[in-house]
């Protein structure tokens, strides 16, 4: 009889750390790679660092919803870590480039 009980509490826990913890590393990293290709496509990088600021708080609010929105939380982690991974992987070209 337990055991459903164990699996929701489980469940909910992974997706509580979805959608704080990744969806802050993934929101870091967008918003990083989003002010490098602003820098790279001729804006000045304090506006760039500025647009990002505001569109930051979007970008986790978006991540947030959809970590609590997805029916496996085991599949939104793989999403967020696959995402973050490619994340990092554009942010270290993009800042390779611009040195």
């Amino acid at each position: 009889m337990r055991r459903p009980a164990a699996r929701a509490v489980a469940s909910l826990v992974l997706r509580v750390l979805a959608g704080t913890l990744g969806a802050f590393a993934t929101g870091a990293l967008a918003t990083t790679v989003l002010s490098l290709i602003l820098a790279r496509l001729g804006v000045s990088r304090a506006d760039a660092v500025t647009i990002t600021l505001m569109v930051g708080p979007a970008i986790l609010a978006l991540i947030c919803l959809a970590a609590f929105h997805s029916r496996d939380p085991a599949r939104l982690s793989g999403w967020l870590a696959a995402a973050a991974a490619a994340l990092a992987i554009t942010c270290a070209l993009l800042r390779s480039s611009l040195s």
